[in-house]
């Protein structure tokens, strides 16, 4: 059977599922009822060898390497990192290989969904929707000349995002989905967002991956662009500044990174004519009241 995987390396401080989250379901709510499931074959603590996740995705099954807890959880759910709270420390550095089959094929959207049956059942999980006011970044237009809408060049392929692209070939190099943001590293030591045909509340949904807090989409913005962004790796941790820097010109914010890269704030100003403003927000949380450890199989 062939296997779709992906794959992200950690930071120093803060785990990145780049690759991982473009799969995630931004907004999916707790339904009542029977929910589809998947048959565990396998579930144990990963010997932690490294700091690298992966993702495997079959026609009917779901494998999941050195994956931490609370990452899982979120993916399932569909929710932000950032919009995930509550539970035991333990969540946040415990990961877990697991290996999970459907009892039909499925896409990848249905295989993590099917992954809340897991944490209910095997690590006993219990969670709750609440809403909170609390402080976001609102994303809008800062330069209309540099932000440009409709800006196609590259190709792409067309199709549903979450289904596995074709193997590449020597002569057929695979292309990316159209409207998927692909997460990778920058030259020297930096990171890169990049995608064709992207619209902008994805860019948000990503940003709020970056900053760890949601960022609202005040662009007005209902068309799609071409995304390619250059910036700091130390903006993807926790430690993060609450506060968007002054704005300062690009050379500025780069030199006081050792990557001579720029901030995530300054990256979208000077790169994409976008900035982040702090405001306060009513968001939907997804809060942990309880889990457990599963035992292994």
């Amino acid at each position: 059977m062939r296997l779709a995987a992906a794959k992200a390396v950690v930071g120093a401080k803060r785990i990145l599922l780049g690759s991982i989250t473009v799969v995630w379901l931004a907004g999916q709510q707790l339904t009542p009822g029977p929910k589809p499931k998947l048959e565990v074959a396998s579930i144990k603590p990963s010997p932690g060898r490294n700091d690298v996740v992966w993702v495997r995705f079959g026609s009917d099954r779901i494998i999941l390497e050195n994956y931490p807890v609370r990452e899982m959880i979120g993916a399932a759910y569909g929710v932000r990192a950032a919009e995930l709270i509550g539970g035991p420390q333990w969540i946040n550095s415990t990961r877990y290989d697991i290996t999970a089959k459907a009892e039909r094929p499925a896409n990848i959207r249905a295989l993590w969904t099917m992954m809340q049956s897991v944490l209910e059942e095997r690590f006993r999980l219990k969670l709750h929707h609440e809403k909170r006011e609390v402080p976001v970044f609102d994303l809008t237009i800062s330069k209309p000349s540099k932000f440009q809408e409709f800006q196609h060049n590259g190709e792409c392929v067309e199709g549903d995002p979450t289904a596995p692209l074709p193997q590449a070939t020597a002569s057929r190099p695979v292309l990316p989905r159209c409207g998927m943001i692909l997460f990778g590293p920058a030259k020297p030591t930096g990171l890169q967002l990049s995608g064709t045909r992207i619209r902008m509340d994805q860019l948000a949904l990503r940003l709020t991956d970056i900053v760890g807090r949601r960022v609202v989409d005040k662009t007005g913005s209902t068309g799609t662009f071409n995304l390619y962004l250059k910036f700091a790796r130390d903006d993807m941790v926790h430690g993060i500044p609450q506060q968007p820097p002054g704005l300062g010109n690009s050379d500025e914010a780069a030199a006081s990174d050792p990557s001579g890269l720029p901030s995530i704030f300054s990256a979208l100003r000077n790169q994409l004519g976008l900035k982040l403003d702090s405001a306060r927000g009513l968001i939907d949380f997804l809060v942990i009241d309880s889990v457990e450890r599963p035992t292994a199989n």
